[in-house]
């Protein structure tokens, strides 16, 4: 089955609850929130990278869970986002989590990023993943024709909610 890694975060676990129901699939994640989504689902193995517990978000994060998914090889890594600056690449705040996802990227044969589109062009401080690794941005508007072409440019694809617009 495909192998999925899942990050922190409020849209990552929309992710989640979208998986239920969904067989054969083995899921990672950084997330207790995501991992207790999905902990009870039957057909699916979710596997909990460990590591020390971070913020309201129970987020994992230290060397234990780099090393942890070092391990694997993920056919897709779901990425949540503080802001994306302006030439496309994923930006976060919060420089341990920006190691692990960093970390599962590097692992990931498709990146996707998801988040709201208030994060659209926000600014934050530490680059996470330049634009060209991004293989999908899933957002909850239409972003703003500039992020548009340069995740375009880039080679991402852009799925948005269209009855937002």
């Amino acid at each position: 089955g495909e192998a999925v890694f899942l990050d922190v975060g409020t849209t990552v676990e929309a992710v989640a609850r979208e998986l239920r129901g969904r067989q054969d699939l083995r899921v990672f994640t950084s997330g207790i929130a995501a991992a207790a989504i999905l902990a009870a689902e039957p057909g699916m193995q979710v596997f909990v990278t460990g590591g020390s517990l971070r913020g309201p978000d129970g987020a994992l994060t230290d060397e234990w869970t780099n090393e942890a998914i070092a391990r694997f090889r993920f056919d897709v890594a779901v990425l949540g986002f503080s802001g994306i600056d302006d030439d496309g690449a994923l930006m976060d705040f919060d420089l341990a989590k920006v190691a692990v996802k960093r970390a599962a990227a590097t692992r990931a044969s498709r990146v996707i990023a998801v988040g709201e589109s208030g994060k659209l062009l926000r600014p934050a401080i530490v680059r996470v993943l330049e634009a060209d690794r991004l293989d999908v941005l899933v957002t909850s508007e239409k972003p703003s024709s500039l992020v548009s072409e340069t995740l375009e440019l880039a080679g991402a694809e852009i799925l948005f909610d269209e009855s937002a617009e």
